[in-house]
């Protein structure tokens, strides 16, 4: 068995936080919950429920 280090190229890392960026970017333009374009990365079942109730709240 050999030693493979696990790590990620510096320039895949970049894209991939590129990718978060855009993501929030596009929620912020159309001022929706990240949650709801799939941005799961900061979410619990509690704030998610707040966020959709609040959402529905501001849409009346």
């Amino acid at each position: 068995m050999r030693y493979q280090p696990i790590a990620i190229a510096s320039n895949e890392a970049q894209f991939l936080e590129t990718r978060k960026f855009q993501l929030n970017e596009i929620a912020r333009i159309f001022r929706i919950p990240l949650y709801m374009i799939g941005d799961l990365e900061r979410s619990s079942f509690s704030n998610i429920e707040q966020q959709s109730l609040e959402f529905l709240y501001i849409c009346k």
